[in-house]
């Protein structure tokens, strides 16, 4: 059971350890927003996906350690968790776990908020370019097509243009 319990704690530090990684993202996702530079997003977006991986190989090493746990306790495997571990069967490592858990937690609560801060500020920066793109394509209100089928310009003077290079 000791082994378990070395298992479980290194499972856990590692999670840690990728939970601060990926707040860092987060933190660095934000500035690269505000700064509307694409190839650093998507830098970012590779590099969130590899940590989201990592985090997920770990969770399921933890999930089967978790499992054998239960079985040596006989207990259910979905119904013990960090918490129910270090309050039932107490050992040299109840103190270690609620210290990991807590700090799970905190990592898990920043992480929430720093995806909510960015998910609105990305909706806010695309509605923004969605608007200046609306403004861009009106044409002094004219609904209208602005060339004749000969080619000419019909109409008055168009105050503002926009060409399609990729056409």
């Amino acid at each position: 059971m000791k082994r378990l319990y070395q298992i479980l704690l290194k499972l856990l530090t590692q999670k840690a350890v990728l939970y601060e990684e990926f707040i860092a993202l987060l933190k660095t996702e934000w500035s690269v927003v505000t700064e509307h530079t694409l190839e650093n997003l998507q830098e970012i977006l590779k590099r969130k996906e590899t940590l989201v991986l990592k985090m997920q190989t770990l969770e399921d090493n933890r999930e089967k350690v978790i499992e054998e746990m239960a079985g040596t306790l006989g207990l259910p495997g979905e119904e013990l968790t960090l918490k129910r571990l270090a309050e039932t069967h107490s050992s040299p490592y109840s103190e270690k776990l609620i210290q990991c858990r807590n700090r799970l937690l905190s990592h898990i609560e920043t992480i929430q908020s720093l995806n909510e801060k960015n998910k609105n500020l990305i909706s806010r920066s695309s509605q923004s370019l969605q608007k200046s793109l609306s403004f861009i394509y009106k044409v002094d209100g004219d609904t209208g097509g602005s060339y004749h089928s000969n080619g000419k310009i019909q109409g008055g003077r168009m105050h503002s243009r926009l060409l399609n290079a990729s056409a």
